[in-house]
């Protein structure tokens, strides 16, 4: 029962290959954003072992250049592309469909292009930062950024009649969300200690504040803004940690 919405939120969320035939349903894929967090965490484990390889053999800003572009690759950079697509319709100063118009054009425009240098200066200054005080903090990074994906999507309303998003937003529960911070949580607590628990408290008054900025624009999510919200969040994340170690 648990392994198909870890499958499902595995197989969303990164390029890692697919090892299974079967069918997605729509429960497996509602359920799997109990687990984003968890494949946040596979993420930040793949670029410690990487840093624990490539330590000793390559400079520090070379390494967290490399780091950013293995996050990006696992990825498939699509949560970038949301955070591109989120500023290109949201500072297009245009009515709510004309910005809804803009972030569905496969263009990229002038504060997408703007959304993406700030978003990797801020993420390459920030693993910099962490490399030379506490690599293990690599693990966090993309487990913040899913777990304020899995708290978009259940908390707020989607604003598009269809769309991925869609499906992952159709059929709310309060307790996806739960099973999603129980688990970041933990992982918080095991890299933080003490300091973990008004870590969770500002970062998710963090996202909160930002994804009420977006729906205010936008009158609800897109798929788009919950790839900006996890940007946001792995950003936020790293300027914590500057701040709090």
């Amino acid at each position: 029962m648990v392994l198909l919405p870890l499958y499902t939120a595995l197989v969303f969320l990164t390029r890692f290959p697919q090892f299974l035939k079967k069918d997605i349903s729509e429960r497996d894929l509602q359920f799997s954003v109990s687990f984003f967090p968890l494949i946040g965490a596979l993420i930040g484990s793949v670029l410690y072992v990487i840093f624990f390889i490539l330590n000793r053999y390559m400079d520090i800003f070379f390494l967290s250049s490399i780091l950013l572009t293995v996050e990006t690759l696992v990825t498939g950079g699509m949560h970038m592309d949301g955070l591109a697509d989120t500023c290109d319709g949201i500072f297009s100063g245009k009515e709510k469909e004309k910005k809804l118009e803009i972030m569905k054009d496969s263009r990229l425009g002038a504060f997408g292009v703007m959304g993406i240098i700030f978003d990797v200066l801020l993420k390459f200054c920030g693993i910099l930062s962490i490399l030379k005080e506490n690599p293990v903090f690599l693990i966090l990074v993309p487990v913040t950024g899913r777990w304020l994906m899995s708290f978009g999507i259940v908390f707020f309303p989607y604003v598009r009649e269809k769309g991925l998003g869609k499906a992952f937003n159709c059929g709310k529960g309060k307790v996806r969300f739960l099973i999603s911070t129980v688990i970041s949580i933990i992982l918080f607590i095991v890299v933080l200690k003490l300091k973990a628990l008004y870590f969770s408290i500002i970062l998710l008054f963090l996202g909160y504040i930002f994804a009420l900025y977006i729906v205010k624009n936008l009158k609800g999510m897109t798929g788009d803004t919950f790839g900006a919200l996890n940007e946001f969040g792995e950003i936020a994340c790293l300027v914590l940690i500057e701040l709090l170690f």
